[in-house]
């Protein structure tokens, strides 16, 4: 039987072997998202409809960038952030992706 010390160090190897594979899935989205340049972002402005979002979604990428996060505490933030911001993400993952 599984002493409680192995059950958590278990737990703990699949919490990171998950962590990883999330930073690996999306590894290529915040590749595209460090390629923006100011001015890609100022052409963009005008086509994004929900500006706030927008906005609180380029708090959410500067706070994660000062914190060092990871892509799954990144994701998490801006899904925290509601269905606009998301919305707002995926508008300019795929312009960037054209």
């Amino acid at each position: 039987m599984e002493s409680k010390e192995e059950r958590r160090a278990r737990l703990r190897r699949a919490s990171v072997d998950a962590a990883n594979k999330a930073d690996a899935l999306l590894a290529d989205e915040l590749a595209a998202l460090w390629k923006v340049t100011t001015s890609d972002l100022e052409a963009l402005r005008p086509k994004v409809k929900d500006k706030a979002a927008y906005e609180h979604l380029l708090v959410a990428v500067a706070e994660a960038t000062r914190r060092n996060e990871s892509l799954a505490e990144f994701r998490i933030r801006v899904e925290k952030l509601g269905q606009g911001v998301r919305a707002v993400a995926k508008d300019i993952l795929a312009l960037l992706n054209k």
